[in-house]
């Protein structure tokens, strides 16, 4: 590992991932310490639930913003320590600042859903929505 040394005894080092430096005074023990993170925006997810025609079927649905075209979404059962994968989807094309996916399921357990849209980009962070009640 490599440290950067300035006139005044502040150092700086690389990690993956962080830029950690301190400044201070020589023979001062208690350095400032800054650890910045590259910046890296959230995603948000919207999500909603709606009646299928057919009995027993549920529509999925929500947007992401950011739009992130490509992405992958997962609908996860939320149940008590745990959660379950039901079902996903990708993301389409929305408008030039909101990307949007859908998708019908069949309902086999009824319960609170949530959507996991899954960024392999660098610049977003993955994100979950809030649950909705399926019933």
């Amino acid at each position: 590992m490599s440290f950067l040394v300035n006139g005044v005894g502040g150092f700086s080092f690389p990690l993956p991932g962080l830029t950690v430096s301190a400044a201070g005074l020589p023979g001062r023990r208690d350095a400032d310490l800054a650890v910045r993170r590259p910046t890296a925006c959230v995603v948000r997810v919207s999500f909603h639930v709606r009646r299928a025609r057919r009995r027993g079927y549920v529509r999925l649905y929500g947007t992401v913003a950011p739009a992130e075209v490509g992405a992958l979404v997962g609908f996860q059962l939320l149940t008590p320590g745990r959660s379950t994968n039901e079902g996903g989807t990708i993301v389409k094309a929305g408008t030039a600042s909101v990307s949007r996916f859908s998708r019908i399921i069949r309902v086999r357990h009824r319960g609170l859903y949530r959507a996991l849209v899954k960024i392999n980009d660098g610049a977003h962070v993955s994100n979950y929505s809030a649950p909705v009640l399926v019933r």
